[in-house]
């Protein structure tokens, strides 16, 4: 089963950067004396999977790389992550053991006021991030905080 967590981009020094997967991204860049973390996205079921993607697409992008420290700018492992989980999504990259699509397509309609809104808050970001991934992060802190336990485990 892929491991949840956080997928992220840590600065390594002399412009390199570091590509990985961790429940506390911070602890990480602290227990690798790295400076800082520069991306972090909750990937609730396929971080693992997707760092392992974006580590192959920088690679097969011919850039040099010492396990999972890159020598590339963190616009590129960003970019990288993202496309990587964008082919998780459409279902391009699977799990072994999950022969299906991780999400699920709903329709969903906005007050075009909110969507300036999210856009404006996208914008200020110092990592571009997809609607989608906000609106999903959003839906999960609402239901953690307002499902009771018993809900949860019956699912």
């Amino acid at each position: 089963m892929p491991r949840g967590g956080h997928i992220y981009v840590l600065q390594a020094g002399n412009g390199r950067v570091k590509v990985g997967f961790s429940k506390n991204p911070p602890k990480r860049a602290a227990a690798l004396k790295f400076s800082c973390v520069l991306y972090s996205h909750p990937w609730h079921d396929a971080a693992e999977l997707l760092e392992k993607a974006a580590h192959k697409i920088l690679r097969s992008a011919g850039v040099p790389s010492d396990g999972e420290v890159f020598d590339c700018a963190v616009d590129a492992a960003r970019t990288a992550i993202e496309q990587a989980a964008d082919d998780f999504r459409c279902g391009r990259l699977v799990a072994k053991d999950r022969p299906f699509r991780n999400s699920k397509p709903i329709n969903l309609t906005l007050d075009p006021d909110l969507v300036r809104r999210l856009d404006a808050w996208i914008e200020q970001q110092p990592m571009r991030t997809a609607r989608s991934a906000v609106v999903e992060a959003a839906i999960v802190a609402f239901l953690d905080k307002n499902e009771t336990p018993k809900k949860r485990k019956m699912e």
